[in-house]
Order: structure tokens, then sequence, then C-alpha cells
């Protein structure tokens, strides 16, 4: 990661603007590759199982969520700013699953759209592998199921 770079947590309490500028940069979905957006509330939420991490380079660059979903499990979540040099996003969630990864995680997972190929290429890019195609929804909407249900997890485990 560039010398420049610096990554810290965010506070929910103390840096709302920060949470609504990193929540912005995807205000447009494109329905075809993302699934439903995560609402602010739960993004910017002061909650122990989560931890939302920014990247600077002078300006906020990239924001990673990590949830803890189980004891040593973890699901990932980033976004970020249009401007941001792919090399340094890259290098930031490479620094945060490796760290996760030393500091006792059995596995961190991220979840994406088949169809989102820029995203699947990032998160293997960082070290994930895939590891199988999942159905999201209630049952009566996978009993018809068309792509926007889908999505193919990838996954770091301890030991692979």
């Amino acid at each position: 990661m560039a010398d420049s770079l610096i990554m810290r947590p965010l506070n929910p309490e103390t840096e709302q603007d920060l949470f609504r500028l990193s929540y912005s940069w995807r205000m447009k979905q494109k329905r075809h590759t993302q699934g439903e957006r995560m609402a602010f509330e739960e993004f910017s939420a002061n909650d122990p199982t989560q931890i939302v991490l920014g990247l600077f380079n002078g300006e906020l660059q990239a924001v990673y969520l990590i949830k803890e979903w189980a004891p040593a499990h973890y699901e990932t979540h980033f976004t970020s700013s249009k401007n941001a040099p792919r090399e340094n996003v890259v290098a930031g969630a490479r620094k945060i699953l490796t760290w996760l990864m030393e500091n006792g995680a059995e596995e961190v997972s991220a979840f994406v759209r088949p169809r989102n190929k820029p995203v699947c290429r990032f998160v293997e890019e960082v070290g994930f592998k895939r590891e199988s195609l999942c159905l999201f929804g209630r049952q009566e909407d996978l009993d018809t199921c068309s792509m926007p249900n889908k999505f193919v997890k990838y996954v770091c485990q301890r030991g692979n």
C-alpha cells in the first residue's frame, strides 16, 4: 500500500459526514449486478459486531465494512470513490483480510452477484476463493427465482 495511505476505523458517533459521503458513492445502483442496498442506518450503526475502516490519501478513498456474524466468522462489504486508484482499494482490502486471518478469523466471506464481473475479479485479486452459488430471499421469492437472488460466495478460510 502506498506510503501516503492511511487506514483507520470510522466512528459512527462522530464521523457521520464520512459515512454519508461514502454511502453516496453508489447512490445509483445497477440492478443487474448489485443486490439490495444496505440501509444507511445499518451501514452507519454503532454496532459492536461491525467495524468500518476508512482508507485515506488526504481524502477518504474507500470504506470497508466488516461484520462478525458468528464467532471468528466475518462478512465483508466495501465501497470506494470513483476517483480512488484501484490498486489502493485492492491493497487496503488485502491488508484487512490479512489482519483478520492473522488475528483469529476462521472465515471471511464476500457475496457478489455473478454478473458483477469487476467485483468478482476484485475479491479474487484480494485473496478470496469462489466457494458456491447462494440464493437469498424469502422462500416464495426463491420458488420463482431469477438472477437477482443469486450470489457467488467467496471465502478466505484459515488454513487455505
